[in-house]
């Protein structure tokens, strides 16, 4: 992976969050009839690139850095919760306070809003069991979250399968599928793009021809696909089932994914064309990047609780406005505190895991290879 496709990754990345931001400001109980709800149709789009991405990135990260099953478990670890656990806290933190004020606005009748049982919904959300076969555990106002009740289950099917002994590589990825369950497990083959995509690209680029291609061409059919087949999709943590209209949509969100990878296929081979923009503002595209994480999944109960004090009606534009320049603001402010600081983490799982002997007994797995 060579810079500028380093840095077009991260483009993508804080591009797909601020697509899912823009999706909860845009909907009518915020947004009013203000239009914005005409580019704000793409957030679970947004998640299948999110997908594609993770895939890809552990691709990388397990050849280049994370080669034995210590080091991948700590940095999968130290990723999730310097974000996950300060989320949920500020969530049932501010929901907390927007309910005292406006408790209208926090029930499933104005807004997908998970009220009762809230310890339990911490804990499901703490473990990232939220997501389990059927359930839809919704983290208070914090709808975002669901998706890493998926990707770490994606992680941990991934780590077994790279770092178990030969003999139980199958079966452990299996299991661990299996208590997922099938919603979980169905979309796997979508986080599994951005890894076969991460093998391929390592191999000789495409010509140039072909480049421009599969990188105009791929944008152009992933905005196609959207706009002439979302009326298949449904919601990616909805109930799984076999009806024609759950295989439509696992079908929509896979043709996305695999869109998506031909497209960055295609930046790939054309990467140099953009080298001069991309290394002239790389320290201001890793910057912005460094809030992805936070952004999404702190934007939500920020944008509830502006609405909650706000002295504006909804469809207003002071209201549309606050709603979308605080949550990024707070978002900016608050990696600073969190991805951005994710050693201490690090270091905390590191003296957790580190006196299990299993860890010991396993040696890296050389580059390129697998146990």
């Amino acid at each position: 992976m060579n810079r500028e496709v380093s840095l077009y990754l991260d483009i993508c990345r804080f591009s797909a969050a601020f697509l899912v931001f823009i999706s909860h400001v845009a909907v009518r109980q915020i947004s009013g009839e203000s239009r914005l709800w005409i580019i704000g149709d793409f957030g679970e789009d947004a998640v299948a690139i999110f997908f594609v991405l993770s895939g890809f990135v552990i691709g990388y990260v397990t050849e280049s850095r994370e080669t034995d099953v210590k080091t991948y478990a700590v940095s999968r670890l130290a990723r999730l919760y310097s974000v996950a656990l300060p989320a949920l806290a500020l969530t049932f933190l501010l929901d907390a306070a927007g309910a005292a004020l406006r408790p209208d606005i926090y029930s499933t009748a104005y807004f997908s809003y998970g009220s009762d049982h809230l310890p339990w919904r911490f804990m499901a959300g703490l473990l990232f069991v939220n997501e389990l076969w059927n359930s839809h555990t919704v983290m208070g106002s914090n709808g975002p979250y669901w998706s890493l009740g998926f990707e770490a289950w994606y992680y941990i099917a991934f780590g077994v399968a790279v770092f178990a002994p030969a003999r139980w590589r199958v079966p452990a990825c299996v299991l661990v599928l299996a208590i997922a369950g099938p919603k979980i497990a169905a979309l796997f083959p979508l986080w599994l793009m951005g890894l076969g995509l991460f093998h391929i690209m390592k191999r000789r680029p495409l010509p140039p021809v072909l480049g421009w291609s599969a990188f105009v061409g791929g944008l152009a059919a992933f905005l196609a696909v959207h706009y002439f087949a979302r009326d298949y999709r449904g919601h990616m943590f909805g109930p799984f089932n076999l009806a024609p209209a759950q295989a439509a949509s696992t079908f929509y969100f896979m043709t996305l994914g695999l869109l998506f990878a031909v497209h960055l296929a295609g930046f790939r081979a054309v990467s140099s064309a953009f080298a001069p923009f991309l290394n002239r503002h790389a320290a201001r595209i890793r910057y912005i990047a460094g809030a992805t994480f936070s952004l999404y999944l702190f934007h939500m109960p920020i944008i509830m609780l502006t609405v909650a004090i706000s002295p504006w009606p909804v469809g207003s534009w002071a209201l549309l406005l606050m709603a979308l320049t605080i949550p990024v603001a707070a978002a900016f402010a608050l990696s600073l505190v969190t991805e951005r600081k994710k050693d201490p983490w690090r270091g905390l799982f590191e003296r957790a895991l580190g006196g299990a002997n299993a860890w010991r007994k396993l040696p890296p797995v050389p580059h390129g290879a697998t146990r």
